[in-house]
């Protein structure tokens, strides 16, 4: 007999026999059954709940961890399938708030939905923020059309979304062996001022930040001058884009490594959102990794008695910080000083405290900022691609391209949006004063 004081355990979560006080199994109850080796065992269903509510104890199927010994012969509880219904019951206040972002069609057509199946699939996509016709940041829906006497009349065609996704960035990576280059890689080679380049498109995406590129035939290894050529904007960040990278004639046939930030899950969403089943497939959805905005500071700081003994920790921690903001949204560098002195007690910062932001912009320049108040996202930055400076020397330039970042095409908004705050532990300076 079992009873509603007889307690079974998984995972640390205690269930009990359902609506009874006591259970008392027949041998009628029980079913005979025989394994692959011929041996014979005897099993009963019994229902059981748990003693509170909670995900917790949506527990697995498989063995239980502990059970009352009501029978010598009992030798095994197991549940033969995973448990459910764990979560508290939903207040009406609670149902009204899930309800503002709450969708009835869930399609990769409307911006609530696209957000809700992708983050519902992907657990690595952590925000998406959509854009569409007639929205400023969207550009590959723009067409021209000739109106006379050399008037161009510029229209949204619809049709188009673009998705920035918030991804986890992953810093450092490297692609070893860009040069040499198999035959499917090598784009082109010419000569500009009787100095022979190459150039190769790169197989990766998105590509955040290039750190450097490396000749690592020597030792130690050496910084290789080069240049960025990105051959559209619209489609920057994004599995369409094109970029590439040039280098000198003589480096190629040797090692060379590119160091780069980057961000991981992207290829899987994009794969899964350019399949027709998954779509309106009158819609081109694209996926793109939110454009970065590099946090950079330096904390210079009164120690307390003991100071701070995991320098590294408190930088992790404030990168956790900064890294957790949503997308474009705005803080105060307050909250940083906050944050460190919440984290490490007694240690005062000394002011002023400023922080440099580094908008990585799609045709690889930088535009720095100076924040001392309010960080927040330049509203709206658009890039010329007409700018004097800007050069394609893979078809025509006399300049020398190494060096020179260069871009062709149309152009693109950075908004609070579309960009996002990232933050290389490296570029966090704890100085004790």
């Amino acid at each position: 007999m079992i009873t509603s004081s007889d307690l079974f355990s998984k995972n640390g979560q205690t269930f009990t026999i359902t609506g009874v006080s006591s259970l008392t199994i027949q041998s009628s109850d029980l079913t005979r059954n025989t394994d692959n080796l011929g041996v014979s065992y005897w099993t009963v269903s019994i229902p059981v709940t748990a003693v509170d509510v909670g995900v917790d104890y949506d527990v697995s199927a498989g063995p239980f961890d502990d059970f009352p010994r009501v029978s010598p012969y009992l030798v095994q509880v197991a549940s033969t399938r995973a448990f459910s219904g764990g979560a508290e019951k939903e207040t009406s206040e609670e149902m009204v708030l899930r309800s503002k972002t709450a969708v009835a069609v869930r399609d990769l057509n409307l911006e609530n939905s696209i957000k809700t199946v992708l983050t519902d699939l992907f657990s690595q996509v952590l925000e998406v923020s959509s854009v569409g016709m007639g929205d400023a940041e969207m550009a590959r829906d723009k067409i021209d059309i000739p109106r006379g006497s050399g008037e161009v009349l510029t229209i949204h065609r619809g049709s188009m979304i673009d998705s920035y996704i918030k991804f986890p960035v992953e810093f450092d990576q490297v692609y070893s062996e860009v040069f040499p280059v198999d035959e499917g890689l090598l784009v082109d080679a010419y000569t500009v001022n009787d100095v022979g380049y190459t150039a190769v498109k790169l197989p990766l995406f998105p590509i955040y930040k290039i750190q450097a590129l490396q000749d690592t035939s020597v030792s130690p290894a050496q910084d290789v001058p080069y240049s960025v050529v990105v051959d559209t904007i619209d489609t920057w960040n994004s599995n369409r884009q094109g970029i590439y990278l040039v280098v000198s004639a003589g480096y190629v046939g040797q090692k060379l490594d590119l160091i780069y930030d980057t961000v991981t899950g992207y290829e899987d969403v994009q794969t899964y959102v350019s399949d027709r089943r998954s779509r309106v497939v009158v819609s081109d959805l694209l996926c793109k990794a939110s454009y970065a905005l590099y946090l950079s500071f330096e904390i210079r700081y009164y120690p307390s008695a003991s100071g701070i003994t995991d320098l590294d920790a408190a930088k992790l921690s404030l990168q956790e910080f900064i890294h957790g903001r949503s997308l474009g949204s705005e803080f105060r560098v307050a909250e940083l000083i906050e944050k460190f002195t919440t984290d490490n007690p007694g240690n005062t910062v000394q002011l002023p405290f400023v922080v440099v932001g580094n908008l990585l912009l799609p045709n690889g320049k930088i535009l720095p900022i100076t924040y001392q108040d309010k960080i927040e996202a330049p509203e709206r930055y658009a890039f010329d691609p007409l700018d004097e400076d800007v050069l394609f020397p893979l078809f025509s330039s006399d300049a020398d391209p190494v060096g020179q970042t260069v871009v062709i095409l149309s152009s693109v908004q950075v908004s609070s949006r579309t960009m996002r705050y990232v933050v290389d532990v490296s570029d966090i300076t704890l100085t004790e004063v």
